[in-house]
């Protein structure tokens, strides 16, 4: 699980918090992808599930990311790896053990396009359910066959 300081929590107020839950090393993977790409972003934490944690630890886990983002009056968007799955199920059923407190909605088949876009847009959208509804936009906008491209020389 990768979480900041006290300091780096108090300026994180007023915006969705987010998690991204994976398995193997994936979680903590696409958050140093997130922080190359386009900086370390604010209120989110990463937990990895990795084969020796039993599904009482990924709860434990997941509760301790939740406890590490502060303020969460705005929510908090769980992003999951693959959908159906034991992550999924531990998620979903933790966001109903919360009831309501924070607010916890979760979205499967991430990517890091799609992490990027939803952390930027926590810029402007304060709205958990709004989140969500784009997280998966975000997710397919990113998938698409590529071209060839031209790599220019220097």
């Amino acid at each position: 699980m990768v979480c900041y300081t006290e300091r780096q929590k108090e300026k994180r107020e007023h915006m969705v918090g987010m998690i991204v839950a994976g398995y193997g090393n994936s979680a903590s993977g696409l958050l140093s992808g997130m922080e190359l790409a386009a900086g370390r972003p604010e209120k989110f934490a990463a937990v990895d599930y990795r084969q020796e944690d039993s599904t009482d630890d990924l709860e434990m886990h997941l509760r301790a990311a939740v406890d590490s983002l502060g303020d969460l009056s705005d929510g908090v968007l769980v992003f999951v790896d693959l959908a159906d799955e034991v992550i999924t199920k531990v998620a979903t059923d933790l966001a109903v053990a919360y009831h309501g407190q924070p607010e916890m909605m979760v979205v499967t088949g991430t990517n890091l396009g799609s992490l990027i876009q939803t952390s930027i847009a926590r810029g402007y959208v304060r709205d958990l359910q709004s989140l969500a509804d784009l997280a998966p936009e975000n997710a397919r906008a990113q998938i698409r066959l590529a071209a060839p491209m031209q790599i220019k020389e220097e």
